[in-house]
């Protein structure tokens, strides 16, 4: 069983696997289409000696909405297939379309959002 940290880079390395897409742990000081992070979200408890953690991936896609919409078309399903790929123990994976502030200037990006539960110590 992992820790929330190696969970957030078992979820990471999972959706480095994507084309286009570099994963990091951390969100990057400006980041750019293609580059992505994941959160930890809450911490609940699942059974006496474990816990569920809510993590969040981020992938930005563009600043344009249109081609925004085509990357989402073309990752969504990949980025599903790797988050509940065999082994990595995640549930409730959710995939969908945001918008988030990037870099110094809080420039607005969209986005492909994973959502995913896993069991954590």
């Amino acid at each position: 069983m992992m820790t929330v940290t190696q969970s957030r880079q078992a979820l990471a390395d999972a959706l480095n696997a994507l084309t286009g897409v570099t994963m990091t742990l951390r969100e990057p000081k400006n980041g750019r289409p293609g580059d992505g992070w994941t959160a930890a979200g809450e911490l609940r408890p699942e059974s006496f000696t474990t816990s569920m953690v809510d993590l969040k991936a981020v992938i930005l896609l563009s600043a344009d909405y249109v081609k925004a919409d085509e990357l989402f078309d073309n990752l969504a399903t990949a980025a599903m297939n790797a988050a509940t790929k065999n082994g990595l123990g995640t549930a409730d994976v959710r995939v969908e379309p945001g918008i988030v502030p990037v870099g110094d200037t809080q420039s607005p990006m969209y986005a492909l959002i994973v959502n995913a539960s896993m069991e954590v110590q």
